[in-house]
C-alpha cells in the first residue's frame, strides 16, 4: 500500500525522494515563497519540472532564463506555465509575487536534455469519462506529448475532477509493462480540494 503524506510545512524541503521501495524513482516537492525569496536546487541524478501552481516567478536553469513565469492566482484559475530542468541541474526560482507556490514533480534520468518553457497554450487537455458513470475529469498534460524527445521520463498532469466523479476509472494499476494493456511506471499524486 502507498505511503499516505498528510499536509505540513515542508519549508521547501523535498518531500518524495527517490529511494528503494514504492517510489524508487520519484521526487516531489512543493517551493512556497514570498516576493523577492529565492529557492536554489541541483538534483543530482534527477530531471524536474517547476509548475507554478500560483503568483509568478523568474526561474533560470543553468545559465537559462525565463521570465514571468505564472500568471494564475490559484490552479483553477487557468493552464499551469512550468519549466523543465535535467538532471543535475543548477535552478534558481526568484519569486516577483507574494504568495508563489511551485510542485516540483521529478525522476530518475540518464539522459541530458535543454531546460526549457512551458506555455500556459502548450498543455494539451484531455477531457474522459462522463458524468453517468461518475468518471468525468479534465486532464491537463504539462509535461506530455509536448516533452517527447524534450525530456527523460516525465508525464505530468492536473486532473480536475467534476463533483462527485472518480479520478482514475475504471480501476487500473501500472505494475506491469503489458504492451497497449498496462504499463509499468510509478505514480504521485498531490491533491488539492476547492470546497
Amino acid at each position: 500500500m502507498p505511503d499516505l503524506v498528510r499536509r505540513y510545512d515542508n519549508k521547501n524541503q523535498p518531500i518524495v525522494v527517490p529511494k528503494k521501495g514504492v517510489l524508487a524513482g520519484t521526487y516531489f516537492n512543493l517551493v512556497r515563497l514570498g516576493k523577492g525569496e529565492e529557492y536554489r536546487a541541483k538534483v543530482e541524478g534527477i530531471e524536474t519540472f517547476y509548475a507554478v501552481l500560483s503568483g509568478n516567478a523568474d526561474i533560470d536553469v543553468d545559465g537559462a532564463a525565463f521570465r514571468d513565469v505564472g500568471r494564475r492566482k490559484d490552479i483553477w484559475s487557468g493552464q499551469a506555465d512550468s519549466v523543465y530542468a535535467t538532471r543535475g541541474a543548477d535552478v534558481r526560482v526568484r519569486a516577483n509575487a507574494d504568495g508563489t507556490e511551485l510542485a516540483v514533480g521529478g525522476g530518475v534520468c540518464e539522459t541530458v536534455h535543454p531546460p526549457f518553457r512551458v506555455l500556459p497554450g502548450e498543455v494539451e487537455m484531455v477531457d474522459v469519462g462522463s458524468v453517468e458513470t461518475r468518471s468525468h475529469r479534465r486532464i491537463f498534460h504539462l509535461l506530455g506529448q509536448n516533452g517527447l524527445g524534450r525530456a527523460g521520463n516525465l508525464l505530468i498532469s492536473e486532473l480536475y475532477c467534476d463533483h462527485g466523479c472518480w479520478s482514475g476509472y475504471p480501476p487500473h494499476k501500472h505494475d506491469d509493462d503489458q504492451g497497449k494493456v498496462e504499463t509499468n511506471h510509478e505514480e504521485l499524486y498531490h491533491y488539492r480540494f476547492r470546497p
